[in-house]
């Protein structure tokens, strides 16, 4: 009985021992490369935050396709993106190594898919679905010399009035002045005009009483349905 030796590039060859007057069949199993996925969303983070912008319910992003190490995009380099099974024609073409996508309200994330050719064929393929966020408001104390305190939760009122800042994470909305954003403050659980309008910065002045105060805002977006989010914090009295 005779054996046959095959090499292995990019393909797995799958054989049977045959006797020599027999016809030898041969099945090929093509092997690719992955194709990097590199996923950014288009929401607000505060200055100086180490974590990623991540994508609320309804949010914009991209996706950009990295070719395999060793493997350079040139002018045939093709992009095919699908979108939960469906191919995107009218995003899809020669060069589109980025896709624009928006998460549906209630719908979740949807699945994208991207195969990438050239003229001499398939060269890989890659799949991502963007994890999802709840929008978030952090509050924190405004120093004039040292600045917003975001190492300190729960900062204290040792002087005449602190300024308290709101940063709303994750919202589609970019900037904090974002005319879409609404800010409602409040002290104790009670309703306070704010002298700023509508503002995330709240001046707060010391009383005699001394103690705890707790400063909570909710924050809502009135260009994405749904797209709300509260938060506080506890304010010392000395």
């Amino acid at each position: 009985m005779k054996y046959l030796l095959t090499s292995f590039v990019l393909s797995l060859i799958l054989l049977t021992a045959l006797p020599t007057s027999a016809q030898v069949n041969v099945t090929t199993k093509t092997i690719t490369p992955n194709i990097t996925l590199v996923w950014e969303a288009r929401s607000y983070v505060p200055p100086f935050y180490k974590g990623k912008a991540l994508m609320p319910d309804g949010g914009d992003g991209r996706i950009v396709a990295f070719l395999p190490q060793g493997i350079s995009q040139t002018n045939t380099t093709s992009y095919s993106w699908r979108v939960d099974g469906t191919v995107d024609g009218a995003r899809s073409g020669i060069g589109k190594n980025t896709y624009e996508v928006r998460s549906e309200i209630f719908g979740g994330s949807p699945l994208i898919v991207v195969e990438v050719s050239d003229d001499k064929g398939p060269i890989g393929t890659g799949a991502l679905r963007i994890p999802l966020a709840k929008p978030q408001v952090l509050v924190y104390a405004d120093e004039p010399l040292g600045g917003v305190l975001f190492n300190v939760e729960n900062p204290r009122l040792d002087g005449e009035e602190i300024v308290m800042e709101t940063f709303p994470l994750f919202f589609t909305a970019t900037r904090r002045d974002n005319p879409g954003l609404s800010y409602r403050w409040r002290v104790n659980s009670s309703s306070v005009t704010n002298p700023f309008g509508n503002s995330g910065r709240l001046v707060l002045r010391a009383e005699s009483a001394v103690g705890t105060t707790t400063i909570g805002v909710s924050v809502t977006n009135s260009n994405r349905i749904l797209e709300n989010a509260s938060g506080e914090a506890t304010l010392y009295l000395e």
